[in-house]
């Protein structure tokens, strides 16, 4: 069975005490050290957080896969096969552009990373779709796009040294005067594990091209 390692935040709860007493009671020259001291222990906890629940989704993964059609492989094997446990977009998303056919497209790279948060290339189909979330009434749903298998594959770039996959997301209806940013969602169904991964955000759109390769 695999099985990952718990992950304890309690940590954070007493940095944190600590560093709110140091405000409080006032900061001298050593307190104030002391602070900052604190402050890099709450991020490095929170980063540490962060990579155990990478793992542990990875080997919960790596387990279903083992007690289901995979049970065969060997267990060293299985163990160090790289899942996806997480997607997100590229802060390079929002370049907007024209069709052949004349329709406007906005550029939304998409990425993924493994347990250990490293990127990983996706197998699956990728879908990505474009809201503009008005201050008042229903959200408009703007586009939408879905990448097969094979089109996710030939849809990787580099971008300035970051895998990526391109989602060329047509915009059908036209964005209102001054309108900056839409909204979108991206969906990955992963094809190895069956499982759904999902992202989201505001992306600000911009006229030209992002740098890939």
């Amino acid at each position: 069975m695999i099985s990952g390692p718990p992950i304890r935040a309690f940590g954070l709860q007493a940095v944190a005490l600590g560093l709110f007493v140091c405000i409080v009671s006032g900061c001298n020259d050593s307190s104030r050290t002391a602070s900052a001291r604190l402050r890099r222990e709450v991020f490095d906890l929170q980063q540490e957080v962060a990579r155990l629940e990478l793992r542990e989704s990875e080997q919960r993964i790596q387990f279903e896969q083992a007690t289901t059609d995979r049970s065969d492989l060997d267990h060293e094997v299985l163990a160090s096969t790289p899942m996806v446990t997480g997607i997100g977009m590229s802060t390079w998303s929002g370049s907007r552009g024209v069709r052949t056919d004349g329709r406007t497209t906005v550029e939304i790279f998409v990425s993924a990373v493994d347990g250990r948060n490293r990127p990983l290339q996706m197998v699956g189909t990728v879908t990505a779709r474009a809201l503009l979330i008005p201050v008042e009434g229903s959200p408009i749903e703007l586009g939408a796009a879905t990448l097969t298998p094979s089109q996710l594959r030939d849809a990787w770039r580099n971008v300035l040294g970051t895998p990526s996959y391109v989602v060329q997301l047509p915009i059908d209806q036209p964005l209102p005067e001054g309108t900056e940013s839409i909204h979108v969602r991206v969906y990955h169904d992963d094809a190895r594990t069956g499982r759904r991964f999902e992202t989201s955000g505001d992306v600000r759109t911009v006229d030209g091209e992002a740098a890939v390769e």
